[in-house]
């Protein structure tokens, strides 16, 4: 069993020297029972587990960067896909797999939801799935915003990984490009640990190898990277890193027109398991148009509060016209009608008016130009009626450009908890 290890040991050493890669050998030799990596004397345990802090890392990438072509390398059981799926800012979600079988299994996670015929999105969306490897060069995959790799390089044969930088950052050259795998540093820390985390994995980095790589890349194609941990160890474990790391790559010059990187008439080697087209309404208003409505919107709810609790307050309750957090005020009060204050502030912490309204320096410009409207001498908050408001707060039709589900919580705004701050915790929690 000795000269079949040392055998086996040499012969991947050789593969790896032909493409450059780097191997710990001593995972090599655990593979086969001779691992010499010490047991920690703790239970190693992840709250929550580490694959759904990787998934948050990419989401909370994908929501910073906004970006609007998605492509997920080695997608498998479209786990991350289903996810992205719910992001308003992506118009083209696709999956990669060298699986084929895989992909036919998951591929109705491709498909809309019943509540998504119900409620179109507001742009084009395609939903893509393609079998194919991430060593060979794909016309169609040209032109992506952000590219998705997620535990999938440490899978690779050493060809494969040799091929990677130049599809994926020569030809390809996405704006973004993020690359998750295993911290190998990490594995003296998992109980009676040998070989490695998963047995298709054909190597795993330490961060030192990992560094060296990724800087390697960057320099050769023009990307700046970074690097990140995800899932933190026990305290005491800090300079073994986090369990898995993270290298996000950015462009220092994006492909110009024209350039190979535009040009989709190349090699086509992927085999399309599906594609599907998500139901969308065609917007006719304009961005200013838009932006009122959302906003008239949004007064109606602050008024509708404000009125309910002046109502308490005349029957022998505190007649204050402030939400829970201060944000409405009283300002002026006549027989004819009473007028509140709401703060542009304000009216920018409900993301969907944030979705279609970019600042509050915008906002403050539609509101002005409008003649219904009144904004403040300052131009930091506008005047609403409440008697006005309250009485069109029943008619949906107005808030034609909000969703469903947004009309429904305004149904359940007859409640005196649904103030501004539960509004706004409701609305985040769609943003998934």
């Amino acid at each position: 069993m000795a000269e079949v290890t040392e055998v086996i040991e040499k012969v991947w050493q050789m593969l790896c020297e032909e493409s450059k890669v780097k191997v710990n050998v001593c995972h090599v030799r655990g593979l086969y029972g001779t691992s010499t990596q010490a047991t920690p004397n703790f239970e190693l345990k992840f709250t929550p587990p580490v694959s759904v802090q990787r998934y948050k890392a990419v989401k909370n990438m994908v929501k910073k960067l906004q970006p609007k072509k998605v492509l997920d390398m080695g997608c498998g059981e479209c786990c991350l896909l289903r996810q992205l799926k719910h992001n308003d800012s992506i118009e083209q979600l696709t999956g990669v797999d060298v699986d084929g079988d895989v992909l036919q299994a998951h591929r109705y996670l491709a498909k809309p939801l019943t509540w998504e015929y119900l409620n179109p999105r507001s742009h084009p969306f395609i939903v893509s799935l393609y079998q194919g490897s991430i060593g060979e060069k794909d016309s169609r995959m040209l032109g992506y915003d952000l590219v998705l790799c997620v535990e999938i390089i440490e899978h690779l044969y050493p060809d494969t990984l040799a091929a990677v930088p130049e599809v994926m950052f020569g030809f390809m050259r996405p704006q973004t490009v993020v690359f998750t795998t295993p911290n190998a540093d990490f594995n003296v820390l998992f109980p009676d640990f040998q070989g490695f985390r998963h047995w298709d994995h054909k190597f795993e980095w330490s961060r030192e190898e990992f560094r060296s790589w990724g800087n390697q890349v960057a320099s050769d194609y023009g990307y700046t990277v970074t690097y990140e941990g995800i899932g933190a160890g026990p305290p005491g474990t800090e300079h073994l890193g986090c369990c898995t790391q993270m290298a996000v790559f950015t462009c220092k010059s994006p492909p110009k027109e024209g350039s190979r990187q535009h040009d989709c008439s190349g090699e086509t080697p992927y085999n399309l398991i599906c594609e599907v087209k998500y139901p969308h309404r065609a917007i006719t208003t304009t961005p200013e148009e838009q932006i009122l409505k959302e906003a008239t919107f949004y007064l109606r709810r602050l008024c509708h509060t404000a009125r309910q609790g002046h109502s308490e307050g005349e029957n022998g309750g505190s007649d204050n016209l402030r939400s829970d957090d201060g944000t409405l005020k009283e300002i002026e009060e006549t027989e004819e009608e009473r007028m509140v204050s709401v703060s542009l502030e304000t009216l920018m912490k409900f993301s969907c008016l944030r979705r279609v309204c970019p600042s509050v320096e915008k906002l403050r410009e539609v509101l002005t130009s409008c003649e219904s409207m009144s904004v403040s001498e300052d131009g930091e908050s506008v005047l609403c009626s409440i008697e006005d408001h309250a009485s069109e707060s029943g008619n949906q039709s107005d808030a034609s450009s909000t969703s469903e589900t947004e009309a429904q919580v305004y149904e359940r705004s007859d409640s005196k908890e649904s103030d501004l701050l539960s509004w706004q915790q409701q609305e985040e929690s769609w943003d998934w």
